[in-house]
C-alpha cells in the first residue's frame, strides 16, 4: 500500500477495483485445465474472447522450450476475480501464453493480475508493439534506422536457418531468440557492413544479402565477399559463372512485373553458391517453381575451404550438408 494511504480513506469502489499482481508458476496441466474451462464457456457464448493465434503461441513455445522465456516483463495473465484458484471463466488475457505452456510441456513463470474488469479486454493490446528493430535500437545498436531494420531482417532469416539446422523455413521466431543470436554470433554485424552495398542496385534485399553473407562466411569468407561484390557493382565474369547467372536473373526480376519471392531469391543464391564452390557452371536460373526442393549448403573437400578463422568446419551444424 502506498505510504500515507489509510484503509479508512478507501471507498467501497476502491476495494472493488483494486488489482493484485503476483509472480506465479503455472504447470502445463494447470494451463490445460484453464484453457479447457475457458474454451467451453466461449463455445457456449457465456463469455467472449478472441481465438488463439498460432503464430504467437508458437513463438512463446519456442522460447519456453529453449529456455529463453523471460518472466520479468511484468506483463501479466489477467483474471477477473480475486480467487487464488485460477479458473477459465475468469480468464481475460493470456490464452497464447497458456497454450505455449501446454505445447512446450514446460512450467510457465509469469505474473498474474487478479480483479481485472472484463471491460478491460477492449483496451488490451491497443498500443503500438515494439518490433525487433526498435528493440535493437533500445539495446544500443549504433546504426541508422534503416540499418537497424536490415539487421533485424537478417537476424530473423539467420535464426530460422540455425534453428532448422541449415534449412530455409518460414517458421516463426521470437525477438528474444534473435537477440540471443546476435549476442552469440556478433559477426552478423560485419556481414551487414559488407552487404549493405547491394542497396544501390536493388537486386536483393539488404536483410537477405546480410543473412546470405553470414552463412556463406561461415564456410568461405573470401568467396562470401565476392558474392556481395558481384551483386553490388559491375564486375566482368565469364558466361556460365554461377554468380553472373544469378545477377542476370535478378536484373530481369527487377524489371519484371511479376517478382520472384524473397525466399526463392535466397534459394537461388544458395544454389549458385554451391555451384561456385564446386566449380560447376550455371547458364540458366529460374525461381518460384512450385514444390521445388529447397537447397542446402553443400560440403566441399577441406582443401577447397578458406583457412580463415571465421570459417566453420564443413558439416559442423551451422549448415546442412549433402
Amino acid at each position: 500500500m502506498p505510504p500515507g494511504l489509510q484503509l479508512n480513506h478507501l471507498t467501497e469502489r476502491d476495494f472493488i477495483t483494486m488489482l493484485t499482481f503476483t509472480l506465479e508458476t503455472i504447470t502445463p496441466s494447470e494451463a490445460a485445465r484453464i484453457l479447457t474451462e475457458h474454451d467451453k464457456l466461449v463455445k457456449s457464448g457465456e463469455i467472449i474472447n478472441r481465438p488463439r493465434m498460432p503464430a504467437t503461441w508458437r513463438k512463446y513455445q519456442a522460447d519456453l522450450s529453449n529456455g529463453r522465456w523471460y518472466a520479468e516483463t511484468a506483463e501479466p495473465l489477467k483474471f477477473e476475480t480475486l480467487d487464488q484458484h485460477l479458473q477459465g471463466k475468469n480468464l481475460i488475457d493470456g490464452q497464447n501464453r497458456l497454450e505455449a505452456c501446454v505445447r512446450a510441456g514446460v512450467n510457465l513463470e509469469v505474473y498474474v493480475a487478479r480483479n481485472v474488469a472484463r471491460r478491460a479486454f477492449s483496451y488490451i493490446d491497443g498500443g503500438v508493439p515494439r518490433n525487433l528493430a526498435t528493440k535493437l535500437t533500445i539495446r544500443g545498436e549504433e546504426l541508422t534506422p534503416q540499418q537497424t531494420t536490415w539487421l533485424a531482417a537478417a537476424l530473423k532469416h539467420l535464426c530460422r536457418w540455425d534453428e532448422a539446422n541449415g534449412k530455409i523455413t518460414n517458421s516463426p521466431v521470437t525477438d528474444q531468440a534473435c537477440i540471443y543470436l546476435l549476442e552469440s554470433d556478433p559477426a552478423i554485424r560485419k556481414s551487414l557492413a559488407k552487404a549493405q552495398a547491394v542497396w544501390e542496385q536493388r537486386l536483393i534485399g539488404v536483410g537477405a544479402a546480410t543473412f546470405l553473407h553470414r552463412i556463406f562466411s561461415r564456410h568461405d569468407p573470401d568467396l562470401a565477399n565476392r558474392f556481395i561484390d558481384v551483386l553490388s557493382r559491375e564486375i566482368g565474369l565469364d558466361d556460365g559463372d554461377p554468380f553472373a547467372t544469378l545477377k542476370r536473373a535478378l536484373i530481369l526480376n527487377k524489371g519484371s512485373r511479376r517478382k520472384i519471392k524473397q525466399a526463392d531469391v535466397i534459394a537461388m543464391s544458395i544454389k549458385v553458391w554451391n555451384a561456385k564452390r564446386h566449380g560447376r557452371e550455371i547458364k540458366k536460373l529460374t525461381g518460384g517453381k512450385k514444390n521445388a526442393e529447397m537447397p542446402v549448403l553443400e560440403a566441399v573437400e577441406p582443401a577447397s575451404a578458406s583457412n580463415s578463422g571465421d570459417a566453420a568446419p564443413e558439416g559442423g551444424g551451422l549448415g546442412a550438408t549433402i
